[in-house]
């Protein structure tokens, strides 16, 4: 992994080609056999070099048989778990929230490197209270979204300053959802982690946060529409401050998502000297507008190294995870390092 520059602008360079993990064969635990174990950690653990998926474990045994079928793994009754069955290098954690605090706790006796996926708490004092419990490298969160390519790119500008101070960012995000396909966390109550914010605004709110460095924020706009229990539509505005970048020490954020009416699914960010755009979804370029939104260019993000799609995005997350777990160095995913998404969702969500 290195540093290459790209139109003058410093963007992430990951060496491309089939990527073999260093050092010995890491074995990797999965417990939940949901839909994206199923479509992206699985196959993506399976294509690496050096990494074995040791088995995997689901409060419903037949559906973690049914995987386990489909791809040639072991599956086991979860309380096998550090009994007759060792507890392996790795630990993805793909089930809901109110049942990980247990998983947490079997793993935290041995050396298990833990990947929860997003968001990593049902709020911010349980994750500050595993944080308190585990090394930093043992524990991250799949905002896979950093490893996007313009993701990487928008930070990147922000603290090279190359189209002056950073003013306002603006994120939309969502669209009318059917009922066709839903899954368990649409419906569920946002308290027992369902809901919009904590499974699709956690990832617009951590790349805010992660593209500015911003270590404090203030909210001073909210608006959620709930369904009983559920949060279906948010709104936000809040102030961000202290800023990674030389140039700009806050900036004003307007934030949208939803499920009941279509957004326009962009990332903006308005600079003194032009505003940069690109979509929400894994994208090789960026658009670049004059003050008057304009259109004058595109930045190309392609051939950097960083992810163009959500599978490389995945492998990559994986990839950086299992590297630094191996040095006992803290990840590009640390679960230290989203803390404030945790806390800012706790504000939002209030009632």
């Amino acid at each position: 992994m290195d540093q290459s520059d790209a139109a003058g602008i410093q963007v992430l360079r990951l060496d491309t080609g089939r990527t073999v993990v260093s050092g010995a064969q890491s074995t990797v635990g999965v417990v939940g056999a949901g839909s994206i174990a199923n479509s992206m950690h699985i196959p993506v653990l399976r294509a690496m070099q050096n990494v074995e998926i040791a088995w995997i474990s689901d409060a419903n045994a037949g559906r973690a048989a049914a995987t386990a079928d489909a791809n040639r793994l072991k599956s086991i009754a979860l309380d096998q778990i550090g009994k007759s069955i060792p507890i392996p290098d790795f630990v993805l954690l793909a089930i809901p929230l109110p049942a990980r605090p247990a998983y947490f706790d079997k793993f935290q006796l041995g050396r298990s490197a833990i990947m929860a996926e997003k968001p990593f708490a049902l709020d911010g004092a349980e994750h500050k209270r595993l944080l308190a419990n585990f090394p930093v490298w043992r524990l991250a969160c799949g905002y896979q979204r950093r490893f996007y390519a313009t993701m990487i790119c928008l930070r990147n500008i922000v603290r090279s300053g190359i189209f002056g101070e950073l003013r306002g960012i603006n994120v939309q995000e969502g669209g009318r959802l059917t009922r066709a396909g839903v899954q368990g966390y649409i419906d569920a109550s946002t308290m027992d982690g369902g809901g919009l914010v904590k499974n699709l605004g956690c990832h617009s709110l951590d790349s805010i946060l992660w593209i500015t460095g911003a270590s404090r924020y203030e909210l001073t706009v909210r608006s959620i529409e709930w369904d009983g229990g559920t949060d279906r539509h948010a709104s936000a505005r809040f102030r961000l401050d202290d800023l990674e970048s030389p140039f700009a020490e806050s900036c004003d954020v307007t934030w949208r998502v939803s499920w009941l009416e279509q957004q326009s699914n962009l990332f903006r960010l308005n600079f003194e000297n032009a505003s940069l755009s690109c979509p929400i979804r894994p994208s090789e370029s960026i658009d670049l507008s004059d003050g008057q939104g304009n259109k004058i260019g595109a930045l190309s993000v392609s051939g950097t190294g960083a992810a163009l799609t959500a599978t490389q995005a995945f492998y990559l997350e994986w990839l950086n995870f299992i590297e630094c777990a191996g040095q006992e160095k803290e990840s590009l995913l640390s679960a230290a390092s989203c803390l404030g998404v945790s806390e800012l969702m706790d504000e939002l969500l209030q009632r």
